[in-house]
């Protein structure tokens, strides 16, 4: 993707696309599918020659996955996850690396949830499976 259309998504998604939202988005949707902290995309991103701070980078990326750019993964206590693979999967959060992979919906099959609150709707699943070495 060029810098033209990834300015173009954000605006699209309602995002003003300014010059290190455009170097964020351009590092993070232009690829492979990951699962990024925000402590690793300063790093990736000061390496690459952009300057800003953690705090900028933490708040772009919860901007891009409240828009839907990005999903945000939780895992217990420890830092929160950007996932660029928004579409329905699941994950395995490997403990001793601290790391996350795919596992792809069709890998497991969720057979029912006895009662859901007749106020709510399901909007959506997060299955994360922790294994260790």
């Amino acid at each position: 993707m060029t810098k033209n259309t990834i300015a173009e998504k954000l605006v699209t998604a309602g995002i003003k696309p300014t010059r290190i939202r455009v170097a964020l988005a351009t590092m993070l949707l232009s690829g492979k599918d990951q699962h990024v902290t925000a402590d690793s995309v300063v790093s990736i991103a000061r390496q690459k020659g952009i300057r800003t701070s953690v705090a900028s980078v933490y708040n772009t990326l919860n901007q891009f996955a409240d828009c839907g750019l990005l999903k945000r993964i939780i895992v217990d206590h420890g830092p929160i996850f950007f996932d660029t693979n928004t579409d329905n999967h699941y994950h395995v959060y490997h403990e001793n690396s601290g790391t996350l992979t795919d596992l792809p919906a069709e890998t497991l099959q969720i057979t029912g949830i006895d009662e859901i609150p007749r106020t709510g709707t399901i909007t959506g699943v997060d299955v994360i499976i922790r294994v260790s070495a």
